[in-house]
């Protein structure tokens, strides 16, 4: 249908503009995070393996800090068939947030 052909679309272009951008986006996890976790529990199995891409640069690139509350967030309210996969991201970005000083 058109939805997932936009979606698709949308989660491809932040495959791409994560790498590039990467830091410059942290001010805006709390919009980018939310739709792609929410993509990751969809029934389309290409529009789920693009979304997890789309997490894992996110989770490689972003700073920890910025994505926790995010994360958490998405662990607690987010789709039940995404969030293992966000807490197991969760998971590992904490020790980063520990490592850290302040």
């Amino acid at each position: 249908d058109g939805n997932s052909k936009v979606q698709a679309t949308a989660v491809q272009a932040a495959i791409t503009v994560i790498p590039n951008l990467n830091k410059a986006l942290e001010t805006s996890i709390p919009q980018i995070v939310p739709p792609i976790a929410a993509l990751m529990a969809a029934k389309q199995a290409r529009l789920v393996r693009d979304a997890s891409k789309a997490m894992n640069l996110i989770v490689d690139t972003m700073d920890a800090r910025c994505l926790a509350p995010v994360l958490c967030s998405q662990v607690v309210h987010g789709n039940p068939r995404s969030q293992a996969v966000l807490l197991k991201k969760l998971a590992e970005i904490i020790p980063e947030i520990g490592g850290k000083s302040t």
